[in-house]
């Protein structure tokens, strides 16, 4: 089974200093796009540690299935704890994701306040800056809730094997070995979501600097 690497929060930038240009009207609106960005991106920190615990969990869960394979077909009472220690981890990981799309709700309901602020600003420039902030965004939003559905199908595939196995007398080492070349592909569907995903974080971190650089706000990025 594979396991994917964790999802990059969006870090988080500090206002150093702000340099007054342009119009008092636009300044204000960065000011506000700033505080409300941030505050996004310092409730998303908290998923480093939710990740964390994902990935732990999935590599158990993964320990789990190579036992299950190596045993022989007669140890059924071995293969029927295993089976429940694969589930446990099964049932970690589905508490987790849940804390994860309620953190990550949480930030992105922080950073669309950026919405009417961005179309109310009178500069070009700054105004083409925001826009990609915005639309990088809902990127990220849409898919994270795509990695966040496939992710629970994987889970939901696994549960019903566990089901399955457990409620047979006779379990075959084939059914497993099948099993198993489902979910890996599942699980490779999800790696490359994860890896998108912090494409687009990295892209929104630069549009959010390049932002800030134009509307005059000069900032630091927090090391996690």
């Amino acid at each position: 089974m594979k396991i994917f690497k964790s999802l990059r929060p969006a870090p988080l930038l500090i206002l150093v200093i702000f340099v007054m240009t342009g119009c008092h009207h636009d300044q204000k609106q960065a000011e506000k796009l700033h505080v409300d960005l941030e505050k996004s991106a310092q409730i998303e920190q908290r998923l480093a540690k939710h990740q964390e615990s994902l990935t732990q969990n999935s590599t158990k869960e993964r320990k789990a299935y190579k036992t299950l394979l190596a045993l022989q077909i007669d140890q059924n009472q071995d293969i029927h704890a295993t089976i429940k220690k694969a589930q446990h981890y099964n049932e970690e990981q589905r508490r987790t994701l849940n804390d994860c799309d309620k953190i990550f709700n949480q930030g992105y309901s922080l950073a669309t306040n950026a919405k009417p602020l961005i179309k109310d600003i009178k500069d070009s420039k700054q105004k083409e800056a925001g826009l990609k902030v915005l639309k990088l965004i809902e990127m990220r939003h849409q898919l994270y809730h795509t990695y966040s559905k496939e992710y629970r199908h994987v889970l939901d595939l696994n549960d019903k094997a566990y089901k399955r196995l457990s409620g047979e007398s006779d379990i075959e080492v084939k059914k497993l070995e099948d099993n198993i070349k489902k979910i890996n592909q599942a699980y490779k569907n999800l790696d490359n979501k994860k890896e998108q995903f912090n494409r687009y974080t990295t892209q929104y971190n630069q549009a959010k600097w390049a932002y800030y650089q134009k509307a005059g706000l000069q900032v630091k990025q927090v090391q996690n």
